[in-house]
């Protein structure tokens, strides 16, 4: 630290004259944790998960080149993702190099543009790569390495595979490894992880975009009040007014530059937390106006049930008070005459993954009801779709099952049960030359071409433009959470839900596209509703619409039993 402040000069941001390097309140504690790590003997690794211009890659460039100058026989290898930022670092060292008095001067035996190697005896070397590099470090031994946004390498694995066995694990040597996240669910991600439960030897580092001294703004004399998000960072961070107004500048800045993503992009590029840097990497399928305008529409459920199976296919709802010892939440009764379509998404089996309903509202796309539960079997998901759908009017309902996996035995059971809704049929264009299949297919299947549909169809409601009366509302706040974390893993080709669950957002999706295909009549990706075409053997054929199933008790339970919870369902409005 004394060398920083003492002897080695930088270029500040500003672009003023050359000035030392005074350690910030992060690199100074960096710092600490690598000289206690010498200290005791160890080998120093260092993880670290960092905001844009955190001056991490400074602090470790002026690590290498410390041992490297000050130390006989060592050598030390910078690895950055592309040319530009590799050179840009070993340009540091040349600075740190040139910029010493003159009687401190190591003669030089070699310096080009990537590599500086000291005179004998000393015989020290400091090198830089650019990851990606055939051969990158095969056949040479390093004491010191620098490995710099492994977040946005090609290939990470392959050259840390290649990269990491030059270091011994030995006392006097040394790892930095640090990025800013790139992916939500990338090598960054799964190695820190891993790092955060002590599965390797590094020590994992987090830099937040308020622990950067320059990030700091004078406060307009307009100032808006602090936002609820905003107390929270002067409560748990100590943010200070000057931080605040610095955040709410850039921000404006990034949402001019992109308005689809920009805020998403500002906090995975000056994240507060390291969960908030994984939740925010990578562009989400929503855009944020959409995603902040759901966000007001949110809302307790007016009520709540937990629905049990009696075991003869019957549905029991009993009233939960309180939201979080429900599986039913209800935020509108059914109404007649309205057309409401139901998403499926089935789990696995009891103890996995959730399965879920989401009951859409037509045409405004509104959220009406949503059912989850990890303690209900496939069999007994049918019967709560089919007690949900009649329940939401019956014929005016299109049930859209999801058919992957459990799915094919919900659907089954579904098209044995009696009942006024309706399955949903679809065809789409999926032969070469885009050809139409001849046979249309029941319930939804769920892969990456399709997935890419519920994405598009889903975003083309939301973001029309209707402001009286916006198209796509939700109420769920955690359909909401999932609907955040839906991101590209594959730019325009597969999609995700990162960190948690997507059974929620899934049957949104779906149950969204089901009625834009068949009750409004669209028609995307090739693919259509087969609905009002669809040929219907008499011997199959389902009650017309409105019509009294005679089996409604064996399914929804006797009058007696359900009286006292229509009364709760008649209250609502």
């Amino acid at each position: 630290m004394r060398a920083c402040a003492n002897l080695y000069m930088i270029e500040p941001r500003e672009g003023a004259s050359l000035q030392y390097f005074s350690l910030w309140p992060e690199q100074v504690r960096q710092t600490q944790v690598m000289l206690e790590a010498e200290k005791a003997g160890k080998p120093v690794r260092i993880l670290k998960l960092k905001c844009r211009q955190a001056g991490d890659s400074t602090l470790a460039q002026a690590w290498l080149f410390h041992k490297v100058m000050w130390t006989t026989r060592q050598r030390a290898l910078v690895v950055a993702h592309d040319d530009e930022t590799t050179n840009r670092l070993f340009d540091m060292s040349k600075l740190f190099y040139n910029e010493l008095p003159p009687e401190l001067q190591v003669p030089i035996e070699k310096l080009n543009r990537r590599e500086i190697q000291f005179q004998p005896p000393h015989g020290s070397l400091l090198s830089a790569q650019t990851a990606g590099w055939q051969g990158l470090g095969h056949g040479r031994t390093f004491q010191h390495m620098q490995l710099s946004e492994v977040d946005r390498w090609v290939d990470p694995v392959t050259t840390l595979d290649g990269l990491l066995p030059t270091v011994p694990r030995a006392a006097g040597t040394s790892v930095i490894m640090e990025s800013v996240a790139e992916f939500p669910d990338g090598f960054l991600k799964g190695f820190w992880d891993a790092t955060k439960r002590g599965d390797t030897e590094y020590v994992p580092l987090f830099t937040p975009w308020f622990d950067v001294p320059d990030y700091r703004h004078a406060v307009p004399a307009e100032f808006a009040p602090l936002s609820e998000e905003e107390q929270s960072w002067v409560a748990k961070y100590g943010v200070t007014l000057e931080q605040i107004a610095w955040y709410r500048l850039t921000l404006a800045e990034f949402l001019a530059k992109e308005p689809w993503g920009g805020e998403r992009k500002m906090r995975r590029l000056y994240p507060c937390t390291d969960d908030e840097a994984f939740q925010a990497a990578g562009l989400c399928i929503f855009p944020d106006r959409v995603l902040n305008r759901l966000k007001t529409t949110l809302a307790r459920p007016a009520l709540t049930f937990r629905l049990v199976a009696t075991g003869d296919g019957r549905i029991v709802d009993v009233p939960t008070p309180l939201p979080e010892d429900a599986d039913l939440w209800v935020w509108e009764a059914p109404k007649e005459g309205v057309l409401y379509s139901i998403g499926v998404d089935v789990s696995d089996g009891v103890g996995a993954t959730e399965s879920v309903v989401q009951v859409c509202r037509y045409p405004d796309y509104a959220q009406a009801a949503e059912w989850a539960s990890n303690r209900t079997s496939p069999e007994q998901t049918a019967w709560v779709v089919r007690w949900l759908a009649e329940k939401y009017g019956g014929g005016n309902t299109l049930v859209i099952p999801e058919i992957n996996k459990s799915g094919v035995l919900v659907l089954h059971i579904l098209q044995s049960m009696p009942g006024t809704f309706s399955l949903f049929r679809w065809r789409y264009l999926n032969r070469p030359g885009q050809a139409e299949t001849n046979n249309p297919s029941l319930g939804w299947e769920t892969n990456a071409r399709t997935k890419a549909i519920l994405a598009q169809v889903a975003n083309m409601v939301f973001l029309r433009d209707n402001s009286e009366a916006p198209s796509g509302v939700i109420h769920s706040h955690v359909l909401h959470d999932q609907m955040k974390r839906c991101v590209d893993v594959v730019p325009g080709r597969r999609w995700a839900v990162t960190k948690g669950d997507s059974d929620r957002i899934l049957a949104w999706l779906i149950a969204m596209t089901g009625a834009y295909l068949d009750f409004e009549g669209g028609d995307i990706g090739g693919m259509a509703s087969d609905g009002k075409e669809r040929p219907v053997e008499p011997e199959k054929a389902r009650p017309e619409p409105n019509a009294v199933d005679g089996d409604w008790d064996r399914i929804l339970g006797d009058a007696e039993e359900r009286s006292g919870v229509l009364t709760a369902w008649d209250t609502l409005t």
